[in-house]
């Protein structure tokens, strides 16, 4: 699976540190997971995983302050000074006098910089970073947050399933927000208990569980958010 570079505006990490709280979120439900395909998964991506060190009772802000350094991008600009050694193979090193102008310096980048990138662009091989979010469907951040939302508070509960499942996911939209409206989506909506209205949206709770559980599994195998 390619993992590429998510654009950020002045960006430090490879994506958004909210979309790494969601995937250690849904790595620690996966720790804790019964299902045999998730711990299979999990003993398979041991070593992928091996550098995070989470237990499943730390809190992410604690994990991120010592942890933040394995999401920091690595494809960037880069100020060589004095004897440092040059170490990265995909990077063009330059080298201009520091008392020449901005000027000149424009128009040597384009005379000469310019003309070798684009020989070196046909065979140059996007960078990877190892635990950048896979793009398969996109990285849609307000949509995996609640899927997180709903598994945690409705669907990691076996007991819950049918009618009752589908009045609690009906019951976590209404109180979901503190400072802001609540209201159920049509999708999850009986309108005035029309039978036929209520079996669609207790399909969607059961879509909506298949998809929070290919989450759990596609995170014990290493991606997120990956196809779901």
């Amino acid at each position: 699976m390619v993992r590429k570079v998510i654009e950020i505006a002045k960006r430090k990490y490879i994506a958004s540190p909210q979309i790494y709280r969601l995937w250690f979120e849904f790595y620690k439900i996966a720790l804790k997971s019964k299902d045999k395909e998730v711990i299979s998964a999990l003993k398979k991506s041991k070593n992928f995983y091996a550098s995070w060190g989470i237990d499943t009772e730390i809190h992410f802000d604690d994990w991120w302050k010592e942890k933040q350094h394995l999401f920091y991008e690595t494809k960037k600009i880069k100020l060589i000074k004095g004897n440092q050694p040059i170490t990265d193979a995909s990077h063009l090193v330059i080298s201009f006098p520091k008392d020449i102008s901005l000027e000149v310096l424009m128009k040597e980048f384009q005379e000469r910089v310019v003309p070798e990138l684009e020989k070196r662009k046909n065979r140059t091989k996007i960078t990877e970073h190892r635990y950048a979010p896979t793009e398969v469907q996109g990285v849609k951040q307000d949509s995996l947050r609640l899927y997180f939302e709903l598994y945690e508070k409705v669907f990691s509960k076996e007991k819950l399933k049918g009618v009752d499942q589908y009045k609690a996911v009906q019951s976590h939209f209404l109180d979901r927000f503190k400072k802001k409206p609540n209201e159920i989506p049509e999708y999850f909506s009986d309108y005035d208990d029309n039978e036929e209205r209520i079996e669609s949206s207790m399909r969607n709770v059961r879509r909506y569980k298949k998809k929070c559980l290919q989450l759990i599994l596609n995170v014990a195998n290493g991606e997120f958010p990956g196809k779901y």
